[in-house]
């Protein structure tokens, strides 16, 4: 399941970047500029997925692994992808560290007809409150991380900063947060040069995981921007988790 969404996303960005080239032949490079804005946000909103969700430290020596997928709708005054939901899947570990600071990774690379697609990024995250069972207070954490996607002759990096609060209720941890997200693009074409298109936005974002069986849990939350040509998107994830 997880492959075939590893290709569709691959399609999507190869076809995007294929596409652009034709368009930005008979275009402005401020044009151009502006129509590739939208492809930035709605690219950073996938690759910067799920970064703010759940709240606390995972507490030295704790590990996280797990398979995500952030899914934005695709922006309005987006016309180059010609999809409504952009698929974003990637792997990502994280590591409790002294002092309820968590360091964390993801990555994903795949290679479609010799065209490869990599995301790479990580940050950090520190816990102001930890989630105490016998405490009406929630966990509260602060986010700050940076992702990348390359493919081909596009480049897109996401800067998240970002709050998040969590209460573990039994097997159901609901949370909430909101980020400030940075994008910037980099596009190369022979017709105008290197195009940088830049977005900032904020995002708010809540949802849950539910822990059925130890060690392993279940994510699924919903994304709103402050940008009102984007909709409503989605964040998933599904992995294994050790906190001491």
């Amino acid at each position: 399941m997880l492959n075939k969404f590893f290709l569709v996303f691959a399609i999507v960005i190869l076809s995007a970047g294929h596409a652009l080239s034709g368009w930005v032949d008979d275009a402005i490079k401020e044009e151009s500029k502006k129509a590739l804005t939208p492809v930035v946000r709605d690219f950073g909103l996938g690759i910067s997925a799920g970064m703010n969700t759940r709240a606390g430290s995972l507490s030295f020596p704790g590990v996280e692994v797990a398979a995500r997928m952030g899914m934005p709708a695709v922006s309005e005054d987006n016309d180059v992808l010609g999809v409504s939901i952009l698929p974003v899947p990637f792997f990502s570990v994280e590591a409790g560290l002294p002092g309820d600071f968590d360091i964390y990774g993801r990555f994903m690379s795949i290679s479609v007809e010799k065209s490869g697609v990599d995301i790479i990024g990580g940050g950090i995250r520190y816990s102001i409150f930890q989630d105490r069972f016998f405490s009406p207070m929630p966990a509260v954490s602060v986010t700050a991380g940076m992702n990348r996607l390359s493919a081909d002759d596009i480049t897109i990096t996401a800067t998240t900063i970002g709050a998040a609060a969590s209460k573990k209720f039994f097997i159901v941890t609901p949370y909430a947060g909101v980020s400030y997200e940075m994008f910037s693009g980099e596009f190369k074409t022979e017709a105008a040069g290197k195009i940088k298109p830049t977005e900032n936005l904020l995002r708010f974002n809540i949802g849950s995981e539910l822990n059925l069986i130890p060690a392993l849990f279940l994510g699924f939350g919903l994304d709103i921007t402050s940008e009102s040509d984007s909709g409503v998107g989605f964040h998933t994830a599904l992995g294994a988790r050790i906190s001491l």
